[in-house]
């Protein structure tokens, strides 16, 4: 089954919704607690493969918007145990907030 196919089944069910049509196809969980629950059923390993998938994917579709996308490109890396990889990001991300002067981010 594609995740495509996965996804609208999750819909049907009345697990996740559609959060956004544009710029991407974007989900949500209705529910945190249904959230947290999916995510702890992970194993570790599987947890970790996920989120470096995550960040390999920002990166892959999104080339051109890799400042703006650090701070989540180094979320999941560090959830994916690539401490010193994530730690690159955060520079980036707190090199792109000061250069909009984005004192808070």
């Amino acid at each position: 089954m594609s995740a495509r196919q996965e996804l609208g089944r999750l819909e049907a069910s009345g697990l996740i919704q559609i959060a956004a049509l544009q710029p991407e196809l974007e989900y949500l969980f209705r529910h945190a607690l249904v959230q947290e629950a999916a995510y702890a059923s992970l194993l570790k390993q599987d947890r970790r493969a996920l989120h470096k998938a995550a960040a390999d994917a920002i990166l892959t579709l999104h080339p051109d918007r890799r400042r703006e996308l650090a701070p989540v490109v180094a979320m999941h890396l560090e959830q994916a145990g690539e401490t010193a990889k994530a730690a690159e990001y955060l520079v980036l991300a707190g090199e792109h907030a000061l250069e909009r002067f984005a004192n808070k981010e």
